[in-house]
């Protein structure tokens, strides 16, 4: 599915964007935290290009991010992830 958003809407249009967060989300929620921590870093730096820092799909990107940090035992990674949702202003 991601494969034929990206070449019918482009790799930034919101809706492949969606498609990008659920897929780093069950990734998350099925133990593949690798996996989802690339997807969530990979996806924050491109809905913070697209929709700027301050926006919800942003900031709800960085949280499920910072989540799966503290999950995997990242703490100190996880408090940069939070700061900078503060640092946006939010």
């Amino acid at each position: 599915m991601l494969q034929d958003a990206c070449a019918c809407l482009g790799p930034h249009d919101p809706h492949t964007l969606a498609i990008r967060s659920s897929q780093a989300s069950f990734a998350a929620r099925s133990g593949r935290t690798q996996e989802a921590l690339a997807g969530f870093a990979q996806l924050a730096a491109a809905r913070t290009r697209v929709l700027g820092p301050d926006h919800p799909h942003v900031i709800h990107t960085r949280l499920q991010w910072a989540q799966t940090l503290m999950a995997a035992g990242d703490l100190v990674q996880a408090q940069r992830v939070l700061a900078r949702i503060l640092s946006a202003g939010c």
